[in-house]
Formats: structure tokens, sequence, C-alpha cells
């Protein structure tokens, strides 16, 4: 059996709330790959909500938080959803370590790295769910705030979730 196979069960067999969910999306692109660097992957990460820190916490509140994060990692970092991952598959498009060195991947994937950013910079709250494409919910006392990590921002790009902007929009 593959080592990353391997590793992949021993992961998965975890309880959701320990299940280090980054790792085991890793070990499948390991597996698939051949081979991969996982250091250069996780330090990736790590760089990520180092570059989003001061901009997060300097926000009043998780509406602001969630902006600042929007803007580094859409605006800044220049992650956007692949037009084509739906009409011409690409591989790359789901493996995490190819979406972080290319900036570019399924909507899932942005979701999974949009979500572990958060969850680094102590933005718990942030969660995902599925509807037709992946959005990342914070609950905001009366009112609920929806990043949609999948288009770039488009400049004049009106603020709506029928638009698949990475901006947050609240309802």
């Amino acid at each position: 059996m593959h080592p990353a196979r391997q590793r992949f069960i021993e992961l998965i067999q975890r309880p959701d709330n320990r299940l280090p969910l980054i790792e085991a999306v890793l070990m499948i692109a390991w597996e698939d790959q051949g081979r991969i660097d996982l250091r250069a992957a996780l330090d990736v990460l790590d760089q990520l909500a180092q570059t989003a820190a001061a901009p997060v916490a300097a926000a009043a509140d998780l509406h602001g938080r969630i902006h600042a994060l929007n803007h580094v990692l859409f605006t800044q970092q220049g992650f956007y959803g692949d037009p084509q991952c739906y009409d011409r598959p690409d591989p790359a498009n789901s493996y995490l370590d190819q979406v972080l060195a290319r900036r570019t991947g399924l909507p899932i994937m942005l979701a999974l790295i949009y979500v572990e950013v958060g969850r680094r910079l102590g933005c718990r709250s942030m969660d995902w769910r599925c509807r037709a494409i992946f959005w990342c919910v914070a609950p905001i006392p009366a009112k609920m705030c929806t990043s949609i990590p999948f288009a770039p921002v488009r400049s004049g790009a009106a603020p709506s979730v029928c638009s698949r902007s990475p901006r947050s929009t609240a309802r």
C-alpha cells in the first residue's frame, strides 16, 4: 500500500474535530501525483496566514475580518476559480499543493484554503456549506455573511452572491 494511502487511512479514522483535513487532502495529492513537497504546501498556508494576520487583526468585527481575508487571498495573492475547471477538467485543480502553487483550482479547494487560513488566524467560526458551489459561511448576529471563493474580483461588479465573486455579502 502506498504510504500516502496508509497515512490517509490513519488520519480519517480520527474523530471529526481532530481530523487534520489539510494533511488528509495532501495525502490524496501525494498518492495521485507520486510525490509532493508536504512541508512546502504547509509553509505556503503558514505564509498566507502570516500575510493576512495584520489586516484581519485590524478589522473591527467578524464582517471586517472576512473582508480583510478576502482582500488578501483574492486580490493580493490572486487566488481565483479556474473557469474551465468543469468544461476541461485538469487534475491540478484538485490537488491542494498545485492549487497553492498555481493560485487557481476547484471551488472546494479554494474554500478549503480559505477556511484553513481563517482557522490559522483564529477565525474558528468560519465554516463551509455546499450549495451549487462552495460557500465559506460565518455567522454574524442577525445576519449571515458568506464568501464565495471562486471568481476573481471584477472592478465594478455588484457585490452579489449571484456574481460568484469572492467578496463577502451580508444577508
